[in-house]
């Protein structure tokens, strides 16, 4: 909840390239809210909104960045690893948020990612929009680790654990 600092150091960052700047608003957002099952309704609307007018928002984000239009990376590719990954740290939280429930920074971690895999299945169409979807999956390292140490179990844990190390090989 260090907002100045955060926003300080995302300018700085943004120095080198400014799509840093999208994550002062969204952590802010993200910091707030919690979400619930009602929010997957409206959530899947927005995102069925993006993809039926495709058109109208690369018009509009092209003005902002012109250089991305027609160039290598506007392929229209989804990443379907990103997405596994997204949906299995979702999950992964989910499955273990009983024992996380005064954890703020894990849900915090957790929102991100929410965020991270609608970017990654509403946006995809756009150029490099794989970059906005890393600042906020890039948590996951460390959520992990925080949900891993709060299982009681010692032989769940070093299962998950080890699971976790296979996983991280084959993504990596």
């Amino acid at each position: 909840k260090k907002y100045l600092l955060f926003s300080l150091l995302t300018i700085l960052v943004a120095l080198f390239h400014k799509s840093a700047l999208f994550c002062i608003p969204v952590y802010i957002v993200a910091s707030k809210i919690t979400f619930k099952k009602k929010h997957i309704l409206p959530m899947i609307l927005l995102g069925s909104l993006f993809l039926a007018m495709e058109g109208i928002f690369r018009q509009f984000v092209f003005i902002l960045y012109a250089s991305y239009e027609g160039g290598e990376y506007d392929n229209h590719s989804i990443s379907y690893l990103n997405v596994l990954k997204a949906i299995f740290v979702i999950w992964f939280y989910i499955r273990y948020k009983s024992k996380l429930r005064f954890d703020s920074i894990c849900k915090l971690y957790f929102n991100l990612n929410v965020f991270s895999l609608f970017i990654y299945t509403s946006l995809y169409w756009l150029p490099e929009i794989s970059r906005l979807g890393f600042y906020l999956n890039v948590t996951s390292i460390l959520m992990i680790p925080r949900i891993v140490q709060s299982i009681p179990n010692m032989n769940e844990r070093k299962s998950i654990r080890t699971m976790v190390y296979i996983g991280s090989f084959v993504l990596f």
